[in-house]
């Protein structure tokens, strides 16, 4: 723990504490006096007082923009939660329009999430809160669980996993694999079999640095193996590498369907059961009752509803915790 001076309450200014969670959060002057409306030099001297009001220099310059010191990290979760617990007690007191609002919101996604959701949200956005805006971040399950925790993230949208009480969650998706092929395929004559799609060199996308997918580890039950032969952290360019060579890559059919429709690709079903993934909103529990969470929350699972076929989402469930096992990559 770190020694200070006693600090009067009373004599805080709390509009610096805004300015230190946007600071943390932005790790950029320039970009936290924009989400704060104040110019860099009102965001700039507003920092010096932040760094006298703590005895220490909070925010170190670095080459990828600003550092937050050992002070800093301390003070940064109960300074968010300070923030949210005003930003809760106004809206409470103003109620929230989303028609009317001008906030930012966001969210954390993997690539499945940013390809087949963020569109219909966006398109949702456009209709019925024109003046929200929304920042995504490419967030796995333990990065959308720390970035939760440091007010950084309003939502994560994850693959099933385990989580501590600390975090709600609410189920979104199920979906189904199917692998996604060249047209006419060589090796592919009809309908993809046991033996083609083992013997098939195979891209894996996931950003996870676990080793084996959701489809391995479905294959490893049966006794068997496929050959991974490129792995890749995101989608960009996977439609161009599937149409220039003979590899299969096995996505989520939604997204699937996406790729097929854009590019000359096929579908094939898989030529076993098993491999389906389940995708959460996940979200640190002390913003549970916060308006515009829980509207933005109840966006995006009527946009999950919106979705088609196995990805549909049949019920609504409690939006409590739901264990459903460990993440795995897809």
């Amino acid at each position: 723990m770190f020694q200070m001076r006693e600090i009067n309450i009373a004599t805080v200014d709390w509009n610096l504490l805004r300015v230190f969670d946007a600071i943390f959060r932005e790790r950029n002057l320039t970009r936290a006096g924009n989400f704060l409306c104040l110019t860099q030099s009102a965001t700039s001297h507003a920092l010096g007082r932040l760094r006298n009001l703590f005895d220490d220099e909070l925010f170190l310059r670095a080459p990828q923009g600003l550092t937050p010191t050992p002070r800093a990290m301390e003070l940064a979760g109960p300074i968010a939660e300070a923030v949210a617990s005003v930003r809760r007690a106004v809206e409470a007191a103003n109620g929230f329009d989303p028609g009317s609002a001008n906030i930012q919101l966001r969210i954390g996604m993997t690539d499945y999430a940013s390809w087949v959701l963020l569109p219909r949200l966006v398109q949702r956005l456009e209709n019925e809160a024109p003046g929200i805006d929304i920042e995504t971040v490419h967030a796995g399950l333990e990065d959308a669980r720390e970035r939760l925790d440091a007010g950084l993230l309003d939502l994560a949208i994850v693959p099933a996993g385990d989580h501590p009480s600390r975090f709600n969650m609410q189920h979104l998706l199920a979906q189904d694999y199917v692998s996604v092929a060249m047209r006419d395929h060589p090796l592919i004559p009809g309908e993809l079999t046991m033996e083609i799609f083992l013997e098939a060199r195979h891209v894996l996308v996931s950003a996870s640095t676990e080793q084996r997918s959701i489809v391995d580890k479905v294959l490893a039950s049966r006794g068997e193996k496929r050959r991974v032969a490129v792995k890749v952290p995101f989608l960009a360019g996977i439609a161009n590498l599937l149409t220039e060579s003979k590899m299969l890559c096995t996505l989520p059919r939604t997204l699937a369907e996406e790729l097929a429709a854009r590019w000359p690709l096929q579908l094939h079903e898989l030529p076993f059961e098993g491999a389906v993934a389940h995708y959460h909103a996940l979200w640190n529990s002390r913003d549970e009752n916060i308006p515009a969470h829980r509207w933005l929350r109840q966006l995006v699972f009527d946009c999950c509803r919106e979705l088609d076929g196995p990805s549909l989402a049949e019920r609504r469930p409690s939006p409590r915790q739901q264990r459903s096992g460990r993440a795995t990559p897809a």
